[in-house]
């Protein structure tokens, strides 16, 4: 009972708004018709109504070049004016092209229309490699250095800005949730047969960490194209908060003979006590960028290099039981490097200002 008055309401503003619709599209070829006669006072006012509601966009645009025109032929630069910034807030991205009037194009370059800034955010995913300043154990550290490999990809997401300095360079700064993993495994890799009472002898030890940054990182941008796709090249630092460290390992018994160990394992354990929990990262890298409709849409790959040790300052690594008694395993002083690939958006801030003479 109910929706049929709704459907009939809805069919009548539809049917008024296409109305309306012809009607300014009507205004608008009588309008033009007008200023090709040279008959330009009453233009304004003619289109004014439906300037604000009407048009449809491309008539939109129509429309402000006639307005704008006609101030600037009857010499009303205050309105020409008043109506470039109206124009240049709905449509702050316009090029230029073949067909506009030279005197709009040289009342529009009065204006400058650079963006002030562009904004917007990306995803993306990383793999991270571990490169140990000095490997701890409770094993010979000389003869068994075990082997650390990525973990399962890691992945990102945030924010990002960024504003030109001139047309070739630009700053950026970003602010974003990183996920990291890396894996460690220890072997008797030395090839010896025999028993030297080492825990490799009869152990293969794995660890795996995960950790959660906050990060902010802080570049440059350098373009040497400026038009289509647009490649780039970067460098900056990423100071960062660690949120959570957690691990998982594995003490898996081998060379047994015919008996069978159950291996030993731990899991989510909290390690954040012996990682740092603040630190930085070097990066350089580039990418690429191209205008999608009225935004950018970029891709961008990425080299980090960690700068400072990932285990917490004052020699802790020992402390904690679980890896250690558990799964005999203690966490290296070690580097942890990201390469990553993202892919993100951006929408220019535009803030069109006249150009003072």
């Amino acid at each position: 009972m109910i929706r049929t008055p709704i459907v009939l309401i809805l069919l009548s503003l539809w049917t008024a708004t296409a109305a309306a619709q012809q009607e300014c599209a009507f205004i608008l070829e009588e309008s033009q018709e007008l200023f090709d006669a040279g008959l330009i006072e009453d233009i304004p006012e003619r289109l004014e109504g439906c300037l604000e509601k009407g048009f449809t966009r491309e008539e939109e645009l129509q429309a402000y070049k006639l307005v704008i025109l006609s101030y600037l032929f009857d010499d009303n630069i205050e309105q020409a004016d008043a109506y470039m910034a109206r124009f240049l807030d709905q449509f702050p991205a316009y090029e230029p092209v073949a067909t506009d009037p030279k005197e709009f194009m040289l009342w529009l370059e009065t204006y400058g229309r650079e963006p002030l800034l562009a904004v917007g955010g990306g995803m993306g995913s990383s793999l991270s490699f571990a490169y140990p300043l000095e490997q701890l154990g409770t094993h010979n550290t000389e003869q068994h250095k075990g082997r650390y490999v990525p973990g399962r990809a890691g992945f990102h997401l945030g924010a990002v800005a960024t504003r030109k300095i001139t047309p070739s360079w630009r700053v950026s700064a970003e602010f974003h949730f990183s996920n990291v993993a890396f894996h460690h495994t220890l072997t008797d890799e030395t090839g010896v047969t025999g028993f030297t009472g080492e825990i490799t002898d009869f152990t293969r030890l794995a660890y795996e960490e995960v950790q959660n940054w906050l990060e902010v990182p802080l570049g440059v941008e350098y373009y040497p194209f400026l038009s289509g796709f647009r490649p780039y090249l970067e460098g900056g630092i990423a100071p960062g908060l660690l949120l959570t460290a957690t691990a998982q390992g594995e003490r898996r018994y081998t060379q047994t003979g015919d008996i069978r160990y159950d291996p030993i394992t731990v899991s989510n354990v909290n390690v954040g006590g012996l990682r740092r929990r603040m630190n930085v990262w070097a990066y350089a890298g580039g990418g690429v960028q191209y205008n999608f409709g009225t935004g950018i849409l970029y891709l961008n790959l990425r080299y980090r290099f960690n700068m400072f040790n990932q285990s917490k300052p004052g020699g802790i690594n020992y402390e904690n039981p679980e890896l250690l008694w558990e799964v005999y395993y203690v966490p290296d002083d070690l580097l942890l490097n990201h390469v990553s690939a993202t892919v993100g958006f951006l929408l220019p801030v535009y803030r069109p200002k006249k150009i003072e003479q």
